[in-house]
């Protein structure tokens, strides 16, 4: 139905009018409230998506590159999603603020400092878990007392999760780069090297490509041709109601309609008028 409303968008690139403007809106409107998913496809599209995702045999070297150039752009653009929110959260950057003439607020010094302290938890961990643990939490509250810098828990369990999110990121992308030629070294690339990532996103795109091609052979097969039954039905309502049409069909082009067919209705009762006058003088 998204694809229906933009065709019946008018090209922004040529100048039209905009007479039936109303009247598509009105049966994009009625075709979305009418509209119902047909309830078997959407089980058997439910029954493709899983026994798609139950294949775990990446078969051929270009299937595994390309999983690892989806794997590579998804988390790509999560690592530049969670280093702009990052940013954002702790403010400008010293040169930033030297350069730009920029300031942290209060929140933004707290958040930077707080950072700091969860750093050195990652540092000295790599493979440091998800969560906090009571001790730590305690720890880097103490550690930035000394620094004068007042935090509460939730505070910090908060700046940890942006932080964390984004060590993960980087983490995964960085065994990303080791798993690129790991195809025909399998065994390799699950018990050392941990590649199962790149199968999960295999499954993933393998999945997202066939449901691509399902919904396209269900639009094409029957969806299509239901929409055309659909608004077929909705133009022939809107027909036969003179309400909705002066309404919905408005415009110059309209008022122009409705003054030449009332100066032909007017010729007309002129030229019969000069035949009745004619026929009089000839009598």
């Amino acid at each position: 139905l998204g694809n229906f409303a933009a065709a019946l968008q008018p090209d922004s690139t040529v100048k039209q009018s905009d007479l039936f403007a109303a009247l598509k809106g009105e049966v994009v409107k009625q075709c979305r409230n009418e509209h119902v998913a047909v309830v078997d496809a959407v089980d058997k599209l439910r029954v493709i998506q899983m026994n798609t995702l139950e294949d775990r045999a990446v078969t051929s070297a270009h299937q595994w590159d390309d999983a690892v150039k989806f794997m590579e752009s998804t988390l790509t653009a999560q690592l530049k999603a969670a280093q702009e929110q990052s940013r954002d959260m702790v403010g400008p950057t010293a040169t930033e603020r030297w350069l730009y003439w920029q300031s942290k607020s209060a929140e933004q010094e707290a958040r930077d400092a707080t950072v700091q302290e969860l750093k050195k938890l990652l540092e000295a961990n790599k493979d440091h878990s998800e969560g906090l643990a009571a001790d730590e939490l305690t720890t880097v509250r103490k550690n930035l007392e000394t620094r004068s810098v007042s935090v509460q828990g939730p505070f910090i369990t908060d700046t940890w999760t942006h932080l964390y999110r984004e060590h993960f990121l980087t983490s995964a992308l960085s065994n990303m780069q080791e798993c690129k030629k790991a195809f025909y070294h399998r065994e390799l690339a699950t018990s050392q090297l941990h590649c199962d990532d790149v199968v999960l996103f295999w499954r993933i795109q393998r999945m997202l490509h066939i449901t691509g091609n399902a919904l396209r052979q269900q639009i094409e097969s029957s969806e299509a041709r239901n929409l055309a039954r659909q608004v077929k039905r909705i133009l022939d309502s809107l027909a036969h109601n003179p309400h909705k049409k002066q309404q919905l069909i408005t415009g110059r082009q309209v008022e122009l309609a409705e003054e030449l067919k009332r100066v032909r209705s007017i010729q007309e009762k002129l030229d019969s008028f000069i035949t009745s006058l004619q026929e009089e003088k000839r009598a």
